[in-house]
């Protein structure tokens, strides 16, 4: 569990692929999320397409 909560924190304290989105206001109050915020948040690591669809989270664990 030590290592969950040390990556996270890594994760929170470093950029994010929302950062300079047009959608991340909506996506925050809406609980929405695009393929590039699932991909960071499954590996960690920054990938940003040209076109970015926000959908519903279905399953936030």
């Amino acid at each position: 569990m030590g290592q969950k909560k040390n990556l996270l924190r890594e994760l929170m304290n470093g950029a994010i692929p929302c950062d300079g989105c047009a959608h991340r206001a909506r996506c925050q109050t809406e609980s929405l999320s695009c393929a590039d915020f699932s991909y960071w948040v499954n590996t960690g690591k920054i990938h940003v397409s040209e076109k970015r669809v926000p959908k519903k989270i279905r399953n936030i664990a």
